[in-house]
C-alpha cells in the first residue's frame, strides 16, 4: 500500500538509519520554528504545483504540526503514484527525533 501511517518512535528509528526522506508541508513559519533535519519543505498549498519536484519511487514521512494536513499531502501523493508515502502520526508534536530551527 502506497499510503500508510506511522507512530512518532518507529519514524524515529527509521529517519535514524536513512530509510526514509522527510517533506514537510507546514507554513513557513512553522517551518522556521523547528523542523527535521533534511526535510524537503513543500507548503500544503503549494503541493499539487510542485510535487513533480520529488521522486515518486522514493520513501516519503510526510510531517505537519498533527498530522491532519500531512495525511491529506500524503493521500495526495499516493494518488500521483508514489511507491511509499507514510504520514506521521500526531505530527510534529509528536516528533522525539533532531529538529533544527531557522531556514
Amino acid at each position: 500500500m502506497p499510503y500508510v501511517e506511522m507512530h512518532a518512535v518507529e519514524a524515529v528509528g527509521e529517519f535514524s538509519r536513512g530509510a526514509l526522506l522527510v517533506l514537510d508541508v507546514r507554513t513557513i513559519g512553522e517551518w522556521h520554528s523547528g523542523h527535521i533535519p533534511g526535510a524537503i519543505h513543500i507548503p500544503l498549498h503549494e503541493l499539487q504545483a510542485r510535487y513533480d519536484e520529488l521522486d515518486p519511487d522514493e520513501r516519503f514521512l510526510v510531517v505537519c504540526a498533527h498530522g491532519i494536513r500531512s495525511a491529506a499531502a500524503g493521500q495526495f501523493l499516493a494518488s500521483q503514484g508514489f511507491v511509499e508515502v507514510i504520514n506521521l502520526r500526531h505530527g510534529m508534536c509528536a516528533w522525539a527525533g533532531p529538529v533544527v530551527t531557522g531556514p
